[in-house]
């Protein structure tokens, strides 16, 4: 009590402990602004070098952003093409895969005790639950369908991060003497220019995983191998353990399909990629 009263070691930890609470709860209940945000943000970023191009090229600033737009849309709809009605048939037949995977799953430990390795099997499947995996692919893709459907919010959010982006050294001018709009502004756009490098290189090696895991698991003849990609490239942004969630519902699929042995070339495949 002493050390809540005098602002001691630990009064800061319990404040630091229910701020961070009170954040994760409210960017939790937020997250459905907070998310479509962040992507127009990334898109903002990725398409700035295009949209300056243009601009540098003679075209004003809002036939630049209707020509970023496009491209944009245009992507979209590639990606719905590709990946739509792989992303509805997955989904839709999850309590399917869930029981294979689950029958699968009874079968190897059949097999494990066969060889004496004695595993309690209603332990094990209490404690390790086969059909979660499944249940969480389909809310990653669902949470992805969801986001393609906020897409106008998110374009309209990008044009005016746009437009914003080309008029604020002007501003920058009109807030501060012109020696210290310079300067700020150099600070603001070399930390502009190394974010936009990260990103880049982030969104090559993403791509690239992408398109190797889409040819390997569709070399190996696992369903939906496209959309196993793009999951593959999406959470490759996400440090350190994006890449292991993304193997899993993969894995799971060869599991499914092929057996133990199968499953395990497919990780095999995910692990040589991340390395």
């Amino acid at each position: 009590m002493s050390d809540l009263k005098t602002g001691g070691p630990s009064a800061r930890l319990m404040l630091t402990l229910a701020s961070t609470i009170i954040v994760i709860a409210g960017m939790r209940q937020a997250s459905q602004i907070i998310i479509p945000f962040l992507l127009a943000l990334f898109l903002a970023i990725i398409c700035g070098p295009i949209f300056f191009w243009l601009k540098r090229r003679g075209l004003p600033p809002v036939a630049a952003v209707g020509v970023v737009i496009l491209a944009i849309l245009g992507a979209e709809l590639l990606l719905a093409a590709f990946v739509g009605t792989s992303i509805d048939t997955f989904i839709s037949n999850v309590p399917v895969y869930q029981q294979r995977l689950k029958d699968e799953t009874s079968m190897l430990l059949t097999l494990l005790n066969n060889y004496g390795i004695e595993i309690p099997r209603q332990r094990f499947m209490e404690f390790v639950d086969p059909g979660a995996v499944m249940r969480l692919s389909a809310n990653m893709l669902t949470g992805f369908g969801g986001m393609l459907t906020n897409m106008f919010l998110i374009l309209i959010t990008v044009i005016f991060m746009l437009l914003e982006a080309a008029s604020f050294p002007a501003k920058l001018r009109v807030a501060l003497k012109e020696e210290d709009a310079e300067k700020s502004y150099g600070y603001l756009a070399r930390v502009a220019d190394g974010v936009k490098r990260y990103l880049a290189m982030k969104t090559l090696v993403s791509l690239g995983t992408g398109a190797v895991v889409a040819t390997w698991v569709w070399a190996l003849g696992v369903d939906f191998p496209i959309l196993w990609g793009l999951l593959a490239f999406l959470l490759n942004y996400v440090p350190n353990i994006g890449s292991i969630i993304a193997a899993l519902p993969a894995v799971m699929m060869a599991f499914i399909q092929f057996g133990g042995l199968r499953a395990l070339v497919v990780a095999g495949g995910y692990v040589v990629v991340n390395i």
